[in-house]
Order: C-alpha cells, then sequence, then structure tokens
C-alpha cells in the first residue's frame, strides 16, 4: 500500500487529527514542547541544501524495535522497508523536499548476517560473522558483520544511485585489519578502497563515485587474511539534492546500550545534522526495569553527542494497555512511567530539543488501544507508523 493511500484510511484519518503540527498552542495542544532555536541547525542544514552547494543533510534515528520497524510489515514481520525512517523519506518526497532512506547498518538486532530477511537489500556476506556487539568494539545499528575471507558484502539499494559513503572499523582491539574494494555489479573496476589499520578508527570512506546511475549492487570486497569490519553504508543519486535518513536502531535495547563510548563514536563518525531518539521502552519493563538516575544519564550522553554538530528530537514513545494486559508483567502503569516522562521532558528543556509526545499523539493510551495502534499493546501497527512519520515530516519542514 502507498503512502498516500495509507494517509487516505479511515483511522490513520482520524489519528491525523490527533498529530497537531508544530506550533506554539497547537504543539503544546498534542503534548510537545519547542523553543524557537531548537532547529537552527537542521534549518541551516536545509537551507544548504537548497542552494548551489548540494548539502545533503542527514538524519539518524537512535531507538529501539519501535523505530527499527517491529511491527509495520502487513504480515507483523520486522522489516527495513517499512521501518519509520522509510515512511518518513516517502512523506518528505511527496511534500516536496526530496528524501531517502537507502543505508543499511549492523543487524538492527536480528541476530544474523547478512539479516536479509529484515532488509533484503542485503546479498552474499557468505563466511561473514558477527562482530563487535559488546564491550570494546561495539558496533552501530547492531552488530557489525567482519570476515578474514574475500567473499563480498553486497547492497542493493532500492532506487538508481551513483554514489555512496562507507562506514568501517579498523583497528578492532588493536589489531590489524584488512583492506576492502568497493566494486559494482560484475564490473570488477574499483571505485573506492577502505583501508586497514592497527590503531582503532570509527571510519567514514570519502564520498565513493559508482561510475554511473544505475540499480547497482554495491560490493565490499575484503582482501582477507586479517578480519575486515564492515558497520554499513549510505548511498544516494547525487544528481538529486535531498536529505538522507539513517535508521540505527536495534530491538530489543535499552538507552544504555547507545551510550557505550564505542556507539557514541559512531554517532561522532555519521556526523548528523538531526538526531531523533526514540528509546525506553525496555527501560520501563516491569522485569528488569533501569533506574530513572541511569536511563537519564544514558540519554543525556546520547543528546550531548548528538548536540555537537546538528539538533534533537525526543520522542516519549507510546504504549497500549498496562501490566495486566494481553503481555503480562511486560508493559508498565502509568505511573511508573511517569518519572521517565518527566525525564525527557526535563531533558528536552535543559538541550533545547524538540519534544514530542506520541501518547499524546494518539490521544492516550485508552483512545489507541480502542483505535487498534498497536499489533501488541507495544508496537505500532503499518498505518499507525505512518502517522507517527507524518508528524515527524511536519517537524523536520517546520
Amino acid at each position: 500500500m502507498s503512502v498516500l493511500e495509507l494517509l487516505a484510511t479511515s483511522r490513520a484519518a482520524k489519528a491525523q487529527k490527533l498529530a497537531a503540527p508544530l506550533g506554539t498552542d497547537a504543539f503544546a495542544a498534542s503534548g510537545g514542547i519547542i523553543s524557537p532555536t531548537a532547529l537552527k541547525r537542521w534549518r541551516r542544514a536545509l537551507g544548504r541544501m537548497r542552494t548551489a552547494e548540494g548539502y545533503r543533510p542527514l538524519v539518524v534515528m537512535v531507538g529501539d524495535s519501535k523505530t527499527a520497524g517491529v511491527g509495520t510489515d502487513p504480515t507483523g514481520q520486522f522489516r527495513a522497508a517499512t521501518a519509520i525512517s522509510t515512511r518518513i523519506a516517502q512523506i518528505l518526497t511527496l511534500r516536496g523536499a526530496s528524501a531517502i532512506a537507502e543505508s543499511m547498518w549492523g543487524d538492527a538486532g536480528t541476530s544474523s548476517v547478512p539479516a536479509s530477511l529484515y532488509d533484503p537489500r542485503r546479498s552474499g556476506f557468505i563466511g561473514w560473522a558477527q562482530e563487535g556487539g559488546v564491550g570494546a568494539d561495539g558496533g552501530i545499528g547492531g552488530t557489525m558483520s567482519s570476515t578474514s575471507g574475500t567473499n563480498p558484502g553486497i547492497f542493493t539499494p532500492s532506487i538508481p544511485v551513483d554514489r555512496v559513503r562507507v562506514f568501517y572499523k579498523q583497528g578492532v582491539n588493536n589489531a590489524n585489519t584488512a583492506t576492502a574494494t568497493v566494486t559494482v555489479d560484475a564490473d570488477a573496476t574499483v571505485r573506492g578502497s577502505l583501508l586497514g589499520g592497527a590503531a582503532p578508527v570509527y571510519a567514514r570512506s570519502p564520498v565513493i563515485d559508482l561510475g554511473s546511475l544505475a540499480s547497482h549492487a554495491i560490493k565490499i570486497n575484503p582482501a582477507g587474511g586479517s578480519p575486515f569490519v564492515l558497520a554499513g553504508m549510505i548511498a544516494w543519486n547525487s544528481a538529486v539534492i535531498g536529505v538522507d535518513i539513517a535508521n540505527i536502531a536495534v530491538s530489543g535495547v535499552k538507552a544504555s546500550w547507545q551510550t557505550t563510548t564505542t556507539r557514541l563514536k559512531w554517532l561522532e563518525a555519521l556526523a548528523p545534522d538531526l538526531t531523533i531518539i526514540n528509546i525506553g521502552s525496555n527501560d520501563m519493563l516491569s522485569t528488569g526495569s533501569t533506574d530513572v538516575a541511569a536511563f537519564t544519564a544514558s540519554v543525556q550522553a546520547t543528546i550531548t553527542r548528538a548536540k555537537i554538530g546538528g539538533d534533537v528530537v525526543l520522542i516519549w514513545p507510546a504504549i497500549g494497555r498496562n501490566a495486566a494486559s494481553a503481555v503480562p508483567n511486560v508493559l508498565v502503569t502509568d505511573a511508573q512511567r511517569a518519572p521517565f516522562r518527566a525525564a525527557i521532558i526535563a531533558l528536552a528543556v535543559a538541550n533545547d530539543c524538540v519534544f514530542v509526545d506520541e501518547q499524546a499523539l494518539f490521544g492516550g493510551r485508552d483512545v489507541a488501544h480502542t483505535d487498534g495502534v498497536f499489533v501488541d499493546d507495544l508496537h505500532e501497527n503499518g498505518w499507525a507508523t505512518n502517522v507517527r512519520a507524518n508528524n515527524l515530516a511536519s517537524i523536520l519542514l517546520s
């Protein structure tokens, strides 16, 4: 179903009325707050995009399964193609601001290489394994992929592209890593080289020209011998100036997952113009809940890194029912959630961030449950994800 068809559904139309546009009284009524300066760097990036300079603003989405895409596929599966990042890109494009989400990162918490069921744009990766899921070599968007062999890892974007930037790790555990080349399709011409090394570096390649605009299979070809560690890549069409959206969410994680030193280094390598943070659902689980102070510190660490070069949107996640619902001992009561919500609001105010209350967006817990927003009282279904994306697109274009 297209975005336009999704927007036309009766349920979505009802929920859209609750998605007040960004502004003063209207936005405050939907549970959000914003200062006049909260998006100044993001607006500057959009201005650079619209000039002859041809700058490509980058939006990075940090979160858990609600951002990664659980529940959004019509079959109830976990898919990149129906995640909120893809929906935002489609809606921005429909509104005249070209945007794409043609990137891949880690395994998104799927625990598989190449995670092709989650993202069928990936193929190859024969003999590759997961690398750096925990500890000193933490990945981005889930665990990275590594191999000491020479079989390529392949990414085939869903649109024609002619440029790519690759993100990879040098010097894993202070040991040498292999070099790799970038080629396309069956052409052996080397389009770019990815250097190995022993010193830990969270590397971002220069922009690589793929030689032509086509539906390329972009191949990462390791030299072998030592491990090569791939974090992800972003591809685009250089003839169409627009916004790139990178979804680095990981299913099942808490706020602290993103804030290890290594993962903040990856956020530094991405250098986003805007970071959208939707985290906390797993921190509030009845079993193993996170201390509010620890939660606040983790979110603050992510904000601090993101705000060095860009702006931040903080989201308060919606859920359906409480601990007595169909998912007992997992979802929590509003009283238990209140301190976490207060923490998010305080962080938004202290750091000059946009705050979005997605529980208010759907009219509160009871209305959301009655309207069938959730597939399991925690993960929004496809049409509800489209509503969330439409609300965030309005903020990005404000």
